[in-house]
């Protein structure tokens, strides 16, 4: 569903905008052929002229036939704009064709031009600015204020170039006498449309477009970040900062965490891809639940590995702290996993889980469409090589020595030392933490 020649993809408001601009037309398509319906059967009133019935018919049947063609024309979803916009000029060139079939009715030039001037259309122009409202394109009831009032300005240049001293200031004069009230004739023919039409109609549908807008972003950034942060913290930062996702980082303290499987691609070989792939779901479920609980942030999925961080993306004095936790209720999910696994006869998991702390970038890499939320710098880059370690010192938590310096809980912690990492001169101190 396009109304666009090229082949670029709509994006999701783009889509919602187009599927609500093509209900609204159709349904105010529909409305409109009822509208002219009973515009069609007022012809035929006792009160019409002979006049006023044929050409008032034919301006009906003649409005509503190619209504009912934009109808199927719609069908296709295509030049929606277009086809909106046409509808709404027609409104007001039926507007202008009943005036002027009313205006030749009672005499035309044989009677004042003021007569021109007294009909009460400007009425039926606000009924159908707020059809041409229902598709929350601005366009539309624009078109409709804004031409409507031009063909009023030409009825009244027209009246007053065949008798210009014709002007009251007297209601009563203007309501039932050959003369009319320039002031109540700008106000109601022109003034009511443009400011209804042109301005307040608008402007709402305007508005409304806007707020639908900003809504399914909302929507869709709560959604991006929701594969990053706990339900709680998502909503908050949807709350508070709209500028959250936009593309950019800044220098932070945090942790990182990197949680790995032991002898999964060996495990892997043994299981169809469909039950590697519910095995890994399952068991990345319950790490990432235990993550949220202690308020990290999922960074992204590395095979079977998880990267985790916490301080993001807000730094707090509790984040190595929250960090050794969370490793600390993995460990302890990961036995009931196995529990699990045992009373259904399946292979039980085994992890290593690495923790760093110190300085990194974070923030958004990529573009608004396609945005990335992640950590960048050599924090990141030693708790990755640290993971490695819990298989050479059969551990399955390891933390650096910045790490252990800023927590404060009852841990056991026993040291392995300074070692050197692949691709780094300097030695980091590194702990196991037992049970």
């Amino acid at each position: 569903m396009t109304e666009k020649s090229s082949s670029k993809p709509l994006t999701r408001t783009e889509e919602l905008f187009l599927q609500r601009e093509y209900s609204g037309l159709r349904i105010s398509f529909v409305l409109k052929v009822f509208f002219f319906l009973t515009m069609l059967a007022g012809s035929f009133s006792a009160e019409a002229t002979h006049f006023e019935r044929l050409y008032g018919s034919i301006t009906s049947f003649g409005v509503i036939a190619v209504l009912l063609l934009f109808l199927l024309l719609i069908r296709k979803k295509k030049h929606l704009t277009a086809i909106g916009s046409a509808s709404a000029f027609l409104d007001s060139v039926f507007l202008t064709a009943i005036v002027v079939i009313w205006y030749l009715a009672v005499g035309g030039t044989a009677v004042s031009p003021a007569f021109l001037l007294k009909s009460t259309i400007y009425t039926f122009s606000v009924a159908l600015m707020i059809l041409n409202s229902f598709a929350l394109r601005p366009l539309y009831p624009m078109i409709v204020g804004i031409s409507f009032s031009i063909s009023q300005l030409i009825f009244f240049a027209f009246a007053i170039s065949i008798e210009s001293d014709m002007d009251t200031q007297t209601f009563n004069e203007h309501l039932l006498g050959d003369r009319v009230s320039f002031f109540l004739y700008f106000a109601e023919h022109i003034g009511i449309p443009l400011f209804f039409g042109a301005g307040a109609l608008t402007f709402l549908t305007h508005i409304a477009r806007e707020t639908v807008k900003k809504a399914v972003n909302l929507e869709k950034d709560k959604a991006q970040m929701q594969r990053y942060f706990s339900p709680g913290i998502a909503d908050k930062i949807t709350a508070e900062d709209e500028n959250f996702l936009k593309p950019g980082g800044t220098r932070s303290l945090i942790a990182v965490m990197f949680c790995d499987l032991r002898g999964f691609t060996k495990l892997s070989e043994t299981l169809t891809p469909e039950e590697v792939v519910e095995l890994l779901s399952s068991y990345h479920s319950r790490m990432v639940e235990v993550i949220f609980r202690h308020n990290g942030t999922l960074d992204k999925y590395i095979g079977d590995a998880i990267m985790a961080t916490f301080g993001t993306p807000n730094p707090t004095r509790d984040d190595a702290e929250n960090a050794i936790r969370a490793a600390l209720d993995m460990r302890k999910a990961l036995e009931d996993f196995n529990t699990e696994q045992r009373l259904r006869n399946r292979m039980e998991l085994a992890q290593g889980i690495a923790i760093n702390f110190g300085e990194a970038i974070v923030g958004n890499i990529g573009t608004r469409e396609r945005l990335e939320y992640t950590v960048i710098g050599d924090t990141v880059n030693i708790a990755s090589r640290m993971e490695s370690l819990c298989k050479e010192f059969e551990a399955d938590i390891v933390v650096s020595g910045s790490l252990r310096e800023r927590t404060v809980g009852p841990y056991n912690f026993e040291s392995l030392g300074d070692i050197s990492l692949r691709g780094r001169d300097k030695a980091v101190h590194v702990f196991k933490v037992l049970s």
